[in-house]
């Protein structure tokens, strides 16, 4: 092996050969960093773990004391690949304890925790010397090593047992230590290069004190947390804020809430409270956390401090340690509190300057999260008033609207919402919505709603949900719902709880509308939408169909009017019908000869280079005939990131809440959750009898309701058909939500009158996260 001796270094030519024989050589660093970041799916299936490794190499001095061999900066000699350096290096021959330290490039690692530093070095030396190694990690060196001899192969240097993240990683630094003893003198870095290996299954997170609990430490007066909410990290210093505790003090408790900084989470391993301050005297302060519903047992916090208080004691950080399990839910709901622990003298104290949570956690995989969900919701109750009988009035929604669009483009929006119109003894009145933008556009799909029925609780109000979906092109300014109301007399209309939904879409969805009216009458049985099919698919998707429709009593041969029903469902050319999007609609009317609706089915499908096709089936009666009228169907591609169940069994109520059901949610999603309601009059009344009842449905965390998801459903008071007869339709909620491992299901109400029974037939949930 030869080296390249420069000419302005003399001395080293009288000494070529006792260089290679007694040299200490460092030639290459090789820095592998293990740490630890969640790798899972929705369904909670771990994902076998994927070993990532990225190179790192020296871009900075930081000490060269070593002065032969190349001229400073000694870094940008250093940057070859370890096994295959070139002929450029640092060498010391005159003294010992000499320092060598070099800055390294960083890499992103997120939130996950370095728990490994392997440093890989080739050196060789001969002498009575021994050069050593140290790893400058998390504000610390982490311990010298004695170098291994060795001109031809390289080996290990592992430090175990670290904490450390992103900004450790970012201030990694390697150090030398000449050691020269005998006749020959000679230390030589060859070259280096570090590499960080990682696995991400645990990651780590810092949460703050956000809010008060009990506050019995000193000062009296003023938020607590304020005192203590710094921006510091161990062991950095925090500022002059503090709160203290006297010795009359002893045993007094100030209890934190602390922020939600930390999301995601799937599954804590462990927490760990830092606390910045000291004390005086001969005791310290006590920690807890709350977790997982109880105060944890009381930890010492190892404060520095001294028996009096001259001169001052040094102030400094403790770590307190709890390892337990928990979830998101867990991590929202965490508190801190400290017990003061004051020696009875009058100059003993406890005093805190800042402290914070360190969470290690496993984390939710959010590598094919969507991202760009645009949501608005609200419960501001609105009255649409028209100004005489056989009028229209129209309203815009501001308050559940979308009002700016951060990346413009192609959005599926969906806006639904609850209302009730005043009481009547008869009425016939229909409303329709529709969405439009801020630069004009006005969506196709303006989507019915009835409002025939009267008395149908023991107000008389009529109850119901609207619906509309679309897919439309926004720009900046966002989109927003009109909804219009035309009433018979005087009647108003009540709009209540409401959101609307924008969904991103990215390329490769399927879009298509028609406003050509398609009618049928009651002979036929089933039929097709031939403006609306899709050809030559392959996949699984996300497909949802809405079309408004009317169904008229042409010829008046019913006395009672229109009350007939029917059902919408998706179909392949080569797979057949779909059971589980079966969707049904209903439309008992009483004395009216036209009754106007929306039609709804979403659902996931799969698809084997087949056509998607619409199918329509009524359930007549008479001379009645359905037109449907603007439609449209939207088809999303889905990938591994959604989730998706669905239950062919009949349940009633009140066992509806036991139905589907997803568990230990950890994200931010969008759901939509469809269904087919059986109102039954199980009395068997005659024929001309009126089935009566509302009641309303609403999405729940496990336990409690989400309000802001509340949609009412009304069941018609028509008539039945016949003894027992039972009227149908579908309920569907949408909506986008944030819940921290808690389980979500379909919570339903009902409000009979007599001797009604509710159940429910097919439904289905599908689930997607996102990123907020």
């Amino acid at each position: 092996m030869k080296f390249k001796i420069n000419s302005y270094k003399k001395s080293i030519l009288l000494f070529t050969v006792f260089v290679i024989i007694a040299m200490n050589v460092i030639p290459l660093i090789n820095t592998n960093i293990t740490k630890y970041s969640p790798s899972v799916v929705e369904d909670n299936t771990p994902e076998i773990a994927q070993i990532e490794t990225v190179a790192l190499k020296p871009d900075g001095d930081v000490e060269n004391q070593w002065n032969e061999g190349v001229p400073t900066p000694h870094s940008i000699y250093l940057v070859d690949d370890p096994d295959d350096p070139d002929q450029d290096y640092v060498m010391e021959s005159g003294d010992s304890d000499l320092y060598e330290r070099y800055t390294f490039e960083t890499a992103d690692i997120g939130s996950s925790e370095i728990t490994q530093i392997r440093v890989r070095i080739r050196a060789a030396y001969l002498g009575l010397g021994t050069p050593q190694v140290n790893l400058y990690f998390d504000g610390a060196y982490q311990g010298w090593k004695n170098l291994i001899s060795d001109l031809n192969n390289a080996h290990d240097y592992i430090w175990t047992g670290l904490n450390g993240y992103q900004t450790d990683l970012d201030g990694l630094q390697v150090r030398f230590n000449s050691s020269l003893s005998g006749m020959v003198r000679t230390n030589i870095i060859w070259a280096l290069e570090a590499y960080a290996s990682y696995d991400p299954s645990i990651s780590s997170g810092v949460v703050r004190p956000s809010d008060d609990g009990t506050t019995q430490w000193l000062p009296a007066v003023g938020y607590h947390w304020i005192r203590l909410d710094e921006d510091v990290i161990d062991p950095d210093a925090g500022d002059s804020s503090f709160i203290v505790a006297a010795s009359y003090d002893n045993g007094d408790i100030d209890e934190f809430f602390m922020d939600n900084n930390v999301q995601f989470v799937r599954e804590v391993t462990e927490i760990q409270v830092k606390t910045y301050g000291y004390f005086v005297g001969t005791h310290r302060p006590r920690v807890s956390i709350y977790w997982n519903g109880t105060w944890q047992s009381w930890k010492t916090v190892y404060l520095p401090g001294s028996l009096y208080p001259y001169p001052a004691p040094g102030i400094g950080w403790a770590t307190n340690t709890w390892t337990l399990e928990g979830n998101q839910k867990d991590v929202d709901n965490l508190r801190v509190r400290y017990k003061a622990n004051v020696q009875n003298v009058p100059y003993a104290l406890n005093l805190i300057n800042a402290f914070y949570c360190k969470i290690l956690y496993e984390a939710v995989d959010i590598s094919n999260f969507t991202e760009g969900f645009l949501y608005a919701q609200s419960s501001v109750s609105h009255i649409i008033s028209p100004v005489g009988p056989e009028s229209v009035e129209s309203w815009i929604d501001d308050y559940a609207a979308i009002t700016s669009v951060e990346n413009p483009g192609d959005y599926l929006v969906i806006y639904t919402a609850s209302y009730k119109v005043s009481p009547v003894s008869v009425f016939e009145g229909y409303g329709w919505v529709k969405l439009v933008t801020d630069e004009g556009v006005i969506g196709k799909t303006k989507r019915f709603h009835d409002c025939l029925n009267p008395e149908v609780d023991s107000g008389g109000y009529i109850w119901g949900s609207m619906i509309v979906a679309d897919v439309l092109t926004l720009g900046s300014g966002g989109v927003k719902a009109e909804i219009s109301f035309w009433a018979e007399w005087n009647e108003d209309l009540y709009i209540y709880d409401r959101s609307i939904s924008a969904i991103p879409l990215e390329n490769g969805y399927e879009y298509i509308s028609s406003t050509n009216p398609r009618s049928w009458a009651y002979q036929d049985d089933t039929y097709q939408d031939d403006d609306i099919h899709l050809e030559d698919l392959t996949g699984e998707y996300f497909a949802i169909y809405t079309a408004s429709f009317q169904v008229t009593d042409d010829v008046n041969i019913d006395p009672f009017g229109v009350h007939s029903n029917g059902w919408a469902f998706f179909a392949g050319s080569n797979s057949g019908d779909y059971s589980y999007t079966r969707r049904d609609w209903e439309f008992p009317a009483s004395f009216a000869k036209i009754m106007r609706g929306t039609i709804l089915i979403a659902d996931k499908i799969s698809l084997n280079n087949e056509d998607l096709l619409i199918k329509l089936e009524l359930d007549q009666r008479d001379d009645e005939k359905i037109t449907i009228m603007e439609r449209s169907l939207i088809l999303i591609p889905l990938v591994n990131n959604f989730t998706y169940e669905s239950e062919d069994d009949q349940i009633f109520y009140p066992d509806l809440n036991q139905d589907i059901v997803f568990e230990n949610i950890n994200y931010h999603f969008f759901v939509m959750y469809t269904s087919n309601i059986v109102f039954t009059d199980l009395e068997g009344e005659p024929v001309y009898d009126q089935v009566i009842g509302n009641g309303w449905a609403a999405f729940n965390n496990g336990s409690d309701t989400i309000d802001y998801t509340t949609r009412h459903h009304n069941f018609k008071a028509g008539l039945t058909g016949g003894y027992g007869a039972g009227l149908t339709h579908t309920k569907y909620l949408i909506e986008i939500m944030d819940l921290h491992g808690q389980d979500l299901r379909v919570e339903y109400f009902f409000d009979p009158n007599d001797d009604e029974e509710f159940s429910l037939g097919q439904r289905s949930m599908i689930v997607i996260p996102f990123l907020p």
